[in-house]
């Protein structure tokens, strides 16, 4: 069955910033996709990304993601992923492509190793009496990219197989507050000769 969008709602405040969440579990991952790429065409100071819900991405959607935010947006655009729900497996990537990141209190972080995802493409496969051999599923060579890219970030192998409470991340990520976004702001203003315009408020 397909995922039905979340909202098609992009939330712009008077500065022009960008909010969009991202409903882990009942996106329409192309929805997703268009949603995050019209926000960057709109050259936003800030993008923030709030993940929600429980659930998996699919590895294609993950790769894209990495791919337009680290280099599909404008330079003076700053992204702000915000995590408020559990991560799994390729979810991760998104913290990487964040210039800041903020993760919430009491969640999780499951990332499966090569192995295990094979395991785990397997019993889908026997599950859906799929006859394509799971070497050929091109998710598998996809995750293998994912967990290429996530170690450049962080020791991947020691989230492997097991829930690690997400203030880990905090070691390779930093947690966000608003005086270190503005100091990121004023940098990047200072450096182009503008005025830094003044941050949204939290809440």
């Amino acid at each position: 069955m397909r995922k039905r969008p979340y909202s098609s709602e992009i939330e712009s405040d008077s500065e022009g910033n960008i909010h969009i969440s991202l409903h882990q579990g009942s996106d329409a991952e192309d929805g997703v996709y268009r949603r995050i790429q019209t926000a960057l065409g709109k050259a936003p100071k800030l993008l923030t990304i709030e993940l929600i819900g429980h659930g998996a991405l699919t590895t294609d959607l993950c790769l894209a993601l990495f791919e337009i935010l680290k280099n599909g947006k404008k330079p003076l655009t700053k992204v702000l992923v915000k995590v408020n729900s559990s991560l799994i497996d390729g979810a991760v990537l998104l913290l990487c492509a964040a210039d800041r990141v903020e993760l919430a209190l009491h969640r999780f972080v499951r990332i499966a190793s090569l192995e295990r995802f094979r395991e785990i493409l397997e019993r889908c496969r026997i599950h859906a009496d799929v006859v394509e051999d799971v070497d050929e599923n091109a998710s598998l060579s996809e995750y293998g990219e994912i967990l290429k890219l996530l170690n450049e970030y962080l020791p991947v192998q020691e989230f492997f197989d097991q829930q690690v409470p997400i203030g880990k991340l905090a070691e390779y990520f930093g947690d966000d507050d608003e005086n270190e976004l503005k100091r990121m702001f004023s940098q990047e203003e200072v450096s182009n000769g503008l005025n830094t315009p003044p941050m949204p408020s939290k809440g």
